[in-house]
């Protein structure tokens, strides 16, 4: 396949010249796949324009590629012959495409004016039609807050693409609803804040490209699920909760302490303005670990006490 490219431009590539001297058996180039060195998007995933790729070992080509048969011969070629898989012999006319995915083979030859045939030549082929399949994932779950997805900040995103047959050639993603497209290399984090409309495009190599992609994200019922997406709506939340001891009366104070009775009651509240409080926890004196705060708080023997608070 001679693959009319951007690394290889000349059409006419592999076109020998007319023998001299004798009359001699007939000469077919190999089959050229004209190909743009251009690629668009089409709203179904596949190809807008033709394009091929060729890995060192294989040659794929999208359905759009018209495969060319060209012949030279020093005297006069009168036809070229070709069989695509097992469909049978065909004269050739005019430059055919490929729709069904999968490896193909084309098998071909010339004959001249005065019966001269070509030894067939063969040459296979790999239709690619679809685009990349992507998948989504965060470091830590996107929570679900009266139907509005949350995000702090710290959560790490991951883009995996993986494409069966040319392979895949970029991923992209975009923070602002596609108006500009960053390319992406390894796993962010979000430096913005405020809402963001995440959308993510992969392309294979040739030029199959989607816009559809798979993410955990909370259902109705704040399950993570896999969910087919083209786009979604993120709050991310930057901004810390804020937390506060407060005991159910004043307390007298001498000497610069507050000082109170083993009746005394202490409640701990929490406050965001953002995606809302989540847990609120306390220690006593510093020991041990923090535990969920849940009730009152009472401390019961005297002498000096303080107590530690944390929300998220």
């Amino acid at each position: 396949l001679e693959e009319v490219t951007a690394d290889s431009p000349t059409s006419n590539v592999g076109v020998q010249p007319p023998a001299v001297a004798d009359v001699s058996e007939p000469e077919t180039t190999r089959p050229v796949a004209t190909a743009p060195a251009s690629s668009g998007y089409t709203a179904e995933g596949q190809a807008a324009l033709a394009k091929t790729y060729f890995d060192g070992v294989n040659t794929y080509a999208n359905a759009l590629v018209q495969f060319k048969l060209r012949a030279a011969d020093n005297f006069m070629t009168d036809q070229i012959k070709y069989i695509l898989d097992d469909t049978g012999e065909q004269d050739y006319v005019d430059p055919f495409t490929i729709a069904d995915e999968g490896r193909h083979s084309i098998q071909y030859y010339s004959v001249d004016r005065i019966g001269n045939i070509e030894n067939k030549k063969v040459f296979s082929v790999y239709i690619d039609s679809t685009p990349p399949d992507v998948v989504v994932t965060t470091e830590v779950p996107v929570t679900n807050i009266d139907g509005r997805y949350y995000i702090s900040q710290g959560n790490t995103l991951s883009i995996a693409a993986r494409d069966n047959l040319s392979g895949v050639n970029n991923i992209k993603y975009s923070l602002d609803g596609g108006n500009e497209w960053i390319d992406y290399s390894t796993s962010f984090r979000f430096n913005a804040e405020g809402d963001i409309s995440f959308k993510v495009r992969a392309e294979d190599n040739v030029a199959n490209s989607t816009e559809s992609y798979r993410a955990y994200v909370p259902d109705v019922s704040g399950n993570n699920v896999m969910q087919q997406n083209e786009s979604l709506e993120f709050y991310v939340d930057r901004n810390l909760p804020t937390v506060e001891i407060t005991p159910d009366r004043e307390f007298l104070v001498r000497a610069g302490r507050n000082v109170a009775g083993n009746d005394y009651l202490y409640t701990i509240t929490a406050a965001d303005e953002e995606s809302g409080i989540k847990d609120i926890f306390y220690r006593i004196d510093g020991r041990g670990a923090f535990r969920q705060y849940e009730n009152e708080i009472r401390l019961t023997s005297n002498g000096e006490h303080f107590i530690e608070a944390k929300s998220v």
